[in-house]
């Protein structure tokens, strides 16, 4: 190693000698580490890796370490081994996890899975999830056996979500109305209520704009009517990028969406105590690559939303009940609206 001095002073001297030193002492740490992941992985570390990573390093001032190409080629190739190796075990988990709920209905339409589960006799009765749900969350808080008392429950996984399938195509919420349309009447149904949660609300609006004659009644619950820009949203549709995002979402965010998922159960339940079966079954379920696109994709069409022109509800003309969360209220008809239930508007 060659060190060039032009006029300093001794105490810049000591201050190069300092940081050469670390540079040397970082180098031999980074060797150490890369030579116990060689050996980890069962590679020949002669053979991949040098001993001693000072004889290939060059030190500048000011710059520290740079790797030759020879070591960013290997360091590369580790990052691709790992990210395949988690992209594969999430795989693998995605697909027990979708065997283990292999029930309930599922036709081929649109050139689509559709899967549903159905229950119960009487006026047929649609129930559509929200973003980054699935047709069992139903399943699992209640309503569809409560409501099957009365009606005929339909509850869809919408494209993308639980066990149905979801094309490259860009699925807006008058596309998913359309296609929900089109499955109800290959059933043999020609009239229907609608209840959507969040971006549910969405589709059964269009249901209602699109298709009014088929649909007797819709009921919106927390839906996204005037939706405000929002941070979370751009963060979240992200990973709905090409190539960078494909790779994030099937092999790290599967891993973060379940580290985080108690406290995203603490979050959604607070106060009231968290659904063991939901807390226990979902987690894998949501955690699917596949399905983790379709939520980055619709947080993408929010977002989109949000910027574009406010929407307008004028045209809807079915019978409409819309469900909040903040005080209870009836307005324009009858009805029974409770602190329990939050806030409920009935229009003719």
């Amino acid at each position: 190693m060659t060190i060039s001095i032009n006029h300093q002073s001794p105490r810049r001297f000591r201050c190069e000698h300092r940081q050469i030193r670390r540079a040397h002492a970082h180098g031999e740490l980074i060797s150490k580490l890369l030579n116990r992941l060689c050996s980890v992985v069962g590679v020949w570390r002669n053979k991949l890796w040098p001993r001693r990573l000072g004889a290939r390093r060059q030190v500048s001032t000011g710059t520290g370490m740079a790797f030759d190409r020879e070591d960013a080629k290997l360091a590369a190739g580790l990052l691709v081994a790992a990210l395949a190796a988690l992209a594969g075990y999430n795989a693998v988990r995605a697909r027990r996890a979708i065997a283990a709920r292999a029930y309930g209905c599922v036709m081929e339409i649109g050139g689509l899975r559709l899967h549903f589960i159905e229950a119960g006799s009487g006026m047929p009765l649609l129930l559509l999830h929200g973003n980054g749900s699935m047709a069992e969350d139903f399943k699992w808080s209640g309503i569809f056996d409560e409501a099957a008392k009365t009606y005929r429950v339909l509850a869809f996984d919408r494209p993308g979500f639980g066990r149905s399938s979801r094309s490259r195509r860009r699925w807006s919420a008058g596309d998913q109305a359309d296609l929900i349309h089109a499955a109800v009447n290959r059933l043999g149904i020609e009239k229907y209520l609608v209840l959507g949660h969040s971006w549910g609300a969405w589709i059964a609006l269009e249901l209602a704009r699109r298709h009014s004659p088929s649909v007797a009644g819709i009921v919106l619950v927390s839906g996204y009517y005037y939706p405000p820009p929002r941070l979370d949203l751009a963060l979240a549709a992200l990973p709905a990028l090409p190539v960078i995002g494909t790779v994030f979402r099937h092999a790290l965010l599967p891993l973060l969406v379940r580290h985080a998922w108690p406290w995203a159960m603490g979050k959604i339940f607070q106060p009231a105590a968290i659904a063991g079966d939901f807390a226990a079954l979902a987690k894998d379920v949501a955690s699917r690559p596949s399905q983790l696109r379709a939520v980055c994709f619709e947080s993408a069409s929010m977002l989109g939303a949000a910027l574009s022109r406010k929407a307008s509800y004028r045209d809807i003309a079915v019978p409409t009940g819309i469900l909040g969360s903040r005080r209870p209220l009836v307005r324009r008809g009858t009805g029974c609206a409770t602190p329990a239930c939050g806030d409920l508007w009935l229009s003719p």
